[in-house]
């Protein structure tokens, strides 16, 4: 990871952050109307994250990502936060319809003997409504959702 690398990032986040704050907007006036949902949050990813991912090794010792700006996927992570398991049936029919969407991924507790993280992840498409009005050719086009 190079410093012009983390200037780089730090210039983008600042486009992730308002990207950020508008699909939470969005989110959250959509499913508004849905019944227990608690909230809608979402975060960037800090400059500490971006510089560990981006410099994450594989097994045979070369960089997981030759590319970070264009492999990385969750700049930005939404998140969904509901009340009882069925409304995130409610939430899944709301992704697949107003989406366009790259991966699907289901997150469980490594055992269920013990606490854990359980639900699913969308790599999606962010709206054109939501990037702002001059974004920086690195902008991602996806965000990651869970709920």
């Amino acid at each position: 990871m190079t410093l012009k690398a983390l200037e780089h990032y730090l210039v983008l986040k600042k486009a992730l952050d308002v990207t950020c704050d508008q699909l939470v907007k969005k989110i959250s006036a959509d499913v508004r109307s849905f019944e227990f949902v608690d909230h809608v949050s979402g975060r960037t990813k800090t400059a500490d994250s971006f510089i560990k991912k981006a410099s994450r090794m594989e097994a045979g010792g070369n960089l997981k990502y030759q590319n970070p700006f264009d492999e990385i996927q969750d700049f930005i992570g939404v998140r969904i936060i509901v009340f009882y398991q069925q409304t995130k049936t409610i939430i899944d029919d709301y992704i697949h319809d107003y989406y366009v969407e790259y991966e699907e991924t289901i997150k469980e507790p490594l055992s269920y003997e013990s606490f854990g993280y359980e639900g699913k992840h969308f790599i999606l498409r962010i709206p054109k409504e939501c990037l702002p009005d001059i974004a920086p050719a690195e902008m991602p086009e996806c965000f990651d959702i869970s709920g």
